[in-house]
């Protein structure tokens, strides 16, 4: 009897049970709605509302609203595109996550998605770009021909959707303010270094150099490069590259007060380039502040930080390199194979490992410099057979001992050259370091 009750009873409660997950289940439902619209737009409608987890979505009406029913319980990303062609829209996602709750409505936040003009063909004759009239967006590369001429205004933005690049063959002017600056970017909402490619002039030009002034430039592969180009490139913060900031090839660019971080290189001369660099903040780009190969910039007036190296030259570089500030790089100064920089009035200090790291027969001129507090050198040389010249200038004290400490030559390594020393400044040199500059 008592085993029969208790059959009973556990069937029972079975059928409660089954009949108790099939309510739960109806109940853990709900309903979304939210509100679409288009940047400075009066109808919204045919926008693509997607619940991507689901499968679903639905389609906005001409003030924007939308909703979907009977959606689970559980958070998921709302994702909207637009579904109208004719309209100057790029279909990219506009991704929110969004939590339905049970027996509910759940209002979403509301989305904008931005209106673009888009670029997808060379640009011939005068083409202004204006704050208003953009976004910009380059869907292909696209060149300013040459004999034309680009000038984009204060507060413009342009961006690029894919790998693309914007080349310039006639003439450039970008020119932004301190409160209002030009950006060039990726259409993507969280970017990554290289989803675009780059803003090439190439020259040789006639006439007004191309001017870049107070832009923004982020996540491309390289964010400016010039050939056989000279332009002013002034006062710019350039960001997130995957390569260099600025490349000059075979150019004589005038590079002053940009702001270069978080890249894989701030400033690379190439090919015989002589540009002038001044002014700039260079700070942690995690291969070189500044690199140099078969060229001869005149780099003075720099802060250069954090980089792996804050100059690093190689293969015939003869660069003049004075008044600049390196300090809490890997190497301030990073000297490979046949370079004979002048080093002069520099502030060289708290580097990680050295001062000045010489490799493979570099022939430098090093006077004046205040160098002290580096890591474990001073001026450290390897395969360096030659002598190098380094008198006058401070070291941090003026006992000879101490100051050998801090140099690694012939007599740490009979296969290198000497650092001459004599005769040793007495005190810090009170010019070196960067200048008041304009």
């Amino acid at each position: 009897m008592k085993g029969r009750f208790t059959f009973s009873l556990l069937l029972a409660l079975a059928f409660l049970a089954v009949g108790c997950s099939k309510n739960s289940t109806e109940s853990q439902e709900g309903t979304l709605k939210g509100v679409v619209t288009l940047e400075d737009q009066q109808d919204h409608s045919g926008i693509v509302v997607h619940l991507m987890e689901l499968g679903r979505r639905s389609i906005t009406t001409a003030d924007g609203s939308y909703s979907l029913l009977a959606i689970p319980a559980g958070t998921y990303s709302l994702l909207a595109t637009d579904g109208d062609t004719t309209r100057y829209l790029f279909d990219f996602i506009i991704a929110h996550g969004v939590s339905v709750r049970a027996e509910r409505t759940t209002t979403a936040p509301t989305i904008e998605l931005p209106m673009f003009q888009r670029i997808e063909d060379d640009l011939g004759g005068q083409v202004h770009w204006t704050a208003e009239g953009g976004p910009y967006l380059i869907t292909q590369s696209v060149t300013v021909l040459p004999g034309s001429h680009l000038s984009i205004e204060a507060g413009a933005v342009v961006k690029f959707v894919g790998y693309h690049r914007l080349t310039v063959q006639g003439r450039l002017l970008a020119k932004g303010t301190t409160a209002d600056s030009i950006l060039f970017t990726t259409v993507k909402i969280a970017g990554s270094p290289g989803d675009w490619n780059r803003i090439s002039i190439q020259g040789p030009k006639n006439g007004p150099p191309d001017t870049l002034g107070f832009c923004r430039i982020q996540y491309a592969n390289v964010g400016l490069s010039c050939q056989q180009a000279a332009p002013v490139v002034h006062n710019n913060e350039v960001c997130n590259c995957f390569g260099y900031g600025i490349v000059a090839d075979i150019s004589a660019p005038k590079i002053s007060g940009n702001f270069l971080r978080n890249n894989y290189g701030g400033i690379s001369c190439e090919n015989g380039s002589a540009a002038i660099i001044e002014g700039n903040t260079i700070q942690e780009n995690s291969f070189a502040g500044i690199a140099c190969t078969n060229s001869s910039p005149q780099i003075s007036d720099n802060v250069i930080s954090q980089n792996k190296y804050g100059l690093y030259t190689e293969r015939e570089c003869d660069p003049l390199v004075w008044h600049n500030h390196f300090f809490s790089n890997e190497d301030a100064l990073y000297l490979h194979y046949y370079c004979d920089p002048q080093i002069e009035a520099n502030e060289i200090s708290d580097q990680q490992r050295s001062g000045l790291y010489l490799s493979g027969y570099n022939n430098p001129e090093i006077h004046r410099n205040n160098i002290s507090q580096n890591g474990s050198y001073g001026v450290y040389l390897t395969y360096q057979p030659d002598n190098v010249q380094a008198q006058n200038n401070w070291w941090g004290t003026n006992n000879l001992n101490e100051i050998g400490t801090l140099i690694w030559d012939v007599h740490d390594n009979a296969a290198v050259g000497e650092v001459l020393l004599n005769p040793i400044l007495e005190a810090p040199v009170d010019s070196a370091g960067p200048r008041v500059f304009p």
